[in-house]
């Protein structure tokens, strides 16, 4: 029996995310292109960032040529005065801010020996201090919206690293030390803050890897190798929705269960 709070058309509206605006950071291809698409097919109005400018156009536009809302923020999350700028412009437009969701990261392969400390600095600083920058900035727009959402996009990597990889597990371990910060005190805002772990996902970055280790990684993942980007879309539109409403300092796994066997 439904609850008397409850309308019997919850499960469409759930989902929904009209009049509500959203922050897509890497926004312009692989996963982050796929995110953004999903929040803008459920009504949000998104903000297409990338560092290109001319990429972060071209998705805004198609977007709206398909009937959704999309406008182009280019800036560089690695660049504090451009967050500060950015965000002055959200503000501006929208007067507020109702979900953020950071994508944007970088990736080094090699050994740990390979990686002087400069560079490590340098993907630190990239992965994980411009994500934080980020929220810090973002905070007050989300506070004004009075329901917001932070999504940050971590990997199965910070918790289980692969070799040849360590810099980057290492930052994606810190993201969701910073997000489970966030949602403790963000939380008090009234503002949820959650991080989506993908595994092996077919983006152009891992193009490579999933040619050469087509075979590995199947054998490793029970539904059976790589997934395609439009597979984490749902996940990013539940923790951006009202769907979510109570959950909160928690990363959600999307790797097919390769973390579940051994």
């Amino acid at each position: 029996m439904w609850s008397a709070q409850t309308p019997p058309d919850a499960a469409s509206t759930l989902f929904r995310l009209d009049e509500r605006v959203a922050l897509v950071t890497g926004a312009s291809r692989g996963l982050g292109l796929e995110m953004a698409v999903a929040l803008a097919s459920a009504g949000a109005t998104v903000l297409v960032n990338s560092r290109d400018e001319a990429q972060a156009k071209r998705i805004a536009a198609e977007l709206c040529d398909a009937g959704l809302k999309g406008e182009s923020l280019p800036f560089d999350p690695a660049d504090e005065a451009a967050v500060v700028a950015a965000m002055a412009l959200i503000e501006k437009r929208h007067g507020h801010l109702d979900v953020l969701l950071a994508n944007a990261a970088a990736r080094m392969r090699r050994d740990l020996a390979a990686i002087p400390p400069a560079d490590f600095r340098a993907l630190v600083e990239t992965n994980l201090s411009s994500v934080y920058s980020l929220c810090w900035h973002a905070l007050p727009l989300l506070k004004a919206a009075g329901r917001g959402r932070i999504v940050l996009v971590s990997s199965i990597s910070a918790r289980r690293a692969p070799p040849h990889d360590a810099a980057y597990s290492t930052t994606k371990a810190g993201l969701e030390g910073l997000m489970r910060a966030l949602a403790v005190e963000a939380g008090r805002m009234g503002i949820t803050c959650n991080a989506i772990a993908p595994g092996p996902f077919r983006t152009e970055v891992n193009r490579k890897a999933a040619e050469e280790m087509g075979g590995v990684i199947a054998q490793k993942v029970p539904l059976g190798g790589f997934a395609e980007p439009t597979e984490l879309a749902g996940t990013a539109l539940f923790l951006a929705s009202d769907a979510s409403s109570f959950v909160n300092g928690i990363t959600l796994t999307v790797d097919g269960g390769s973390m579940a066997q051994l």
